[in-house]
């Protein structure tokens, strides 16, 4: 028979990723309407969405091992698919970093074509100058760089990460998954969640139909990031590293 689909939002970062999974997280109904699912798929209840679909990028090296069962989330997702008939959803930033891993996208692309799905990439991509602007911010306020932004930039550039291109070429010119790519200004022009809802193929949103659904993680103001490359100079001269300390972050926010 035809493979099904299972689309894997891969972000990047500072696209509305987290947005989109609180509204994941917050109106399932909305997604299970258009066939689709959504879910965190953690049986604790403790994990949000977002923080429980990052197993599945922790999972990926059991994937490359061959090692199936310890594949928790990836197995959970099968399950719920088949026990429900919906599309499976998965939502994860880092994912499209992880992508650019040879030996973990032919694992994920294998793992998923064993069950007879498909995998449907989505990427939400925007200019550059905003996305980096945006990404200096979530790093300063983070307490993750002391830099000014000038200095700053300087390393974003050597970093794939902020490469459309870099991102995007494993997947491109392969006839065993799909892409889509929406324009970041475009889908916040048109909603952001109506936009990724119609790229999976639902109809877009209905006046009022995802009212639970929020804006999530915007960029902090000058204060936030003041604060947080403050803290990252002091941090910096006890000798300690920001990103080894990520509890301040919540405490500091």
């Amino acid at each position: 028979g035809a493979m099904r689909t299972v689309y894997i939002h891969c972000g990047p970062h500072k696209t509305g990723s987290t947005s989109l999974q609180a509204a994941m997280e917050a109106t399932p109904e909305v997604f299970a309407r258009r066939g689709l699912l959504a879910s965190s798929l953690d049986p604790t209840g403790r994990l949000g969405l977002g923080r429980a679909h990052q197993e599945f990028v922790r999972e990926l090296p059991a994937l490359v091992a061959g090692d199936r069962r310890r594949a928790r989330f990836w197995n959970r997702l099968r399950v719920a698919a088949r026990d429900t008939g919906l599309t499976p959803v998965v939502s994860c930033e880092i994912l499209s970093t992880h992508v650019m891993r040879p030996a973990q996208l032919e694992a994920l692309v294998a793992y998923v074509a064993s069950l007879g799905w498909r995998p449907h990439f989505l990427y939400v991509l925007r200019d550059l100058p905003g996305w980096w602007n945006s990404s200096y911010v979530q790093d300063a306020k983070k307490s993750y760089t002391a830099l000014d932004f000038d200095d700053w930039i300087v390393q974003a550039l050597e970093k794939p990460r902020y490469d459309p291109a870099r991102l995007l070429a494993p997947l491109l010119g392969r006839d065993d998954l799909d892409l889509t790519v929406l324009s970041f200004p475009r889908a916040v022009r048109d909603g952001l969640l109506s936009s990724f809802l119609q790229a999976m193929g639902g109809a877009p949103l209905e006046p009022g139909e995802a009212d639970g659904a929020r804006i999530a993680n915007p960029n902090a103001g000058t204060r936030a990031v003041h604060v947080g490359r403050r803290t990252a100079r002091r941090m910096a001269e006890a000798g300690l590293d920001p990103r080894r300390h990520r509890h301040l972050y919540p405490m500091l926010k």
